[in-house]
């Protein structure tokens, strides 16, 4: 009987499924697209320490040449793909968020479409969410940033000096988040969204800017 994949391991792709090279007249804004696309779809497969530049390199169908005229090494390149994560899940609140209603009403849509997004493409949500843990100090500050931006949104206007509930907030909800993506469990995620949101999110709401 065959062995069983392990959660690392991936079966050998057959000709037919293996990514065809980039064509020599790629530019080095679509060889760089290529290669990030592939960091994200490895460390969202394998995880971070388990992906090497060889991981990627395959994936895109791209020399090791050609990856290093674009970034310095592996952590170069995973954290210019966060880097990009990152600013799709700010356009994806950006868009969910805009419109008339209250703020709750607003943030709930966003949170509701970043939810259905990870259910949508867990390892888009692993590489996101969970694996910037593991991919050094740099990486972790860029987390510790977005945690920051969004506590800073939502601030009430009128709160006297720093206050630690909005950012405990946002760094709560992104743990949970994070815990169950890493347990496999991204499909359950919009089932969540109620919960999220009275785990403080409709109360520092209420006292926001509308």
């Amino acid at each position: 009987m065959a062995r069983p994949h392990s959660p690392d391991e991936r079966p050998r792709r057959s000709p037919s499924e293996r990514p065809s090279p980039a064509p020599p007249s790629a530019t080095t804004a679509q060889r760089r697209a290529r290669l990030l696309a592939a960091m994200a779809a490895e460390v969202g497969e394998r995880g971070y320490a388990e992906t090497s530049v060889k991981h990627v390199i395959a994936r895109a169908g791209m020399s090791r040449k050609s990856f290093y005229e674009l970034f310095d090494n592996k952590e170069d390149c995973f954290l210019q793909a966060y880097d990009d994560a990152l600013a799709r899940i700010r356009a994806l609140f950006g868009r969910s968020c805009d419109g008339e209603g209250p703020l709750a009403e607003r943030i709930e849509r966003g949170l509701g479409a970043f939810l259905a997004c990870c259910a949508a493409e867990p390892g888009f949500a692993r590489m996101a969410v969970v694996e910037p843990l593991s991919a050094g100090p740099a990486a972790r500050d860029r987390r510790d940033a977005a945690i920051r931006a969004a506590a800073r949104w939502l601030s009430p206007p009128d709160a006297v000096g720093a206050s630690l509930l909005p950012e405990a907030v946002a760094g709560g909800i992104y743990g949970i988040l994070s815990s169950r993506i890493a347990r496999g469990e991204a499909a359950r995620l919009p089932a969540l969204l109620d919960e999220l949101m009275n785990a403080g999110l409709r109360q520092l709401a209420g006292k926001s800017v509308p």
